[in-house]
Order: structure tokens, then C-alpha cells, then sequence
């Protein structure tokens, strides 16, 4: 998608969403998702392990320990086909953090299985999300 095109399609949402600034770092992100009810993460490729993953921080993952605040993955989706050549690394970094989620789902349902291996509890969906208007 073209960015123009993206630009017309998201031009009704300017004003009906609240933006906030640029987040930089894991604390700013900790500092601006600590008093929420909850916090969605998701979408394609939000998962990818050829991102390098945010900025060594793992953003995405939220990597920090919430009291009050539902952590939500929304249709995400790691963006590979073939989960089994990762890293341990990149393996023992994603079951270290999506334990804290309290519910997930997941665009692949091909990735189902690899990720009820890294979770201790079955909490996991698979929804496919398509928006259109």
C-alpha cells in the first residue's frame, strides 16, 4: 500500500484516536502503559524475529511486569513460516515474556502449536482480523 493511500484511508480516524508521542524506550513505554485497564499489542509481523527485536528491548513483547493492567496480543503474528530454526535466544527471550500476557491470539493458526510450547497455561486464539471500511 502506497503511503497516499494509506494517508486516505486512516484520514477519517485523525481526531477520533488519542496519539501519543513517540515512545523511545521500554521505561517511557512501562511509564505511559502502567495505569491503563489494559494494553493490545498486535498484527502482522508484530512477533518477527528479523526485526531486530525493537531495538534490543522487546517492545513488543512488553517486557515489564504490570499489576493492574491486562496485557492483550491481538492477532499477532510472528511472520514466519518455519518457527523451528530460531534462535534459543530469540526461543527463551519470547517464552521469558509472553507469559505475562493475559490473553493471545494469533493471526497464523499454523502458529498455535508453537506457541502453546512456550506458554505454561492455554490461554491462546486464533481470530483472523480483517477490517474494512
Amino acid at each position: 500500500m502506497s503511503h497516499s493511500t494509506f494517508e486516505k484511508r486512516t484520514r477519517p480516524l485523525i481526531g477520533r484516536l488519542e496519539v501519543t508521542e513517540r515512545i523511545t524506550s521500554i521505561e517511557k513505554l512501562y511509564e505511559l502503559v502502567k495505569g491503563l485497564e489494559a494494553v493490545i499489542v498486535g498484527s502482522d509481523w508484530v512477533w518477527s524475529p528479523e526485526y531486530p527485536m525493537y531495538y534490543q528491548e522487546y517492545g513488543y513483547l512488553l517486557p515489564f511486569k504490570l499489576k493492574k493492567t491486562l496485557k492483550i496480543a491481538y492477532s499477532a503474528s510472528f511472520g514466519w513460516d518455519d518457527l523451528s530454526k530460531l534462535s534459543a535466544h530469540v526461543l527463551n527471550t519470547y517464552r521469558k515474556y509472553v507469559q505475562d500476557f493475559d490473553f493471545i491470539s494469533l493471526r497464523e493458526k499454523s502458529h498455535v502449536p508453537f506457541l502453546l510450547a512456550l506458554l505454561d497455561h492455554k490461554k491462546l486464539y486464533t481470530i483472523r482480523l480483517i477490517l474494512r471500511y
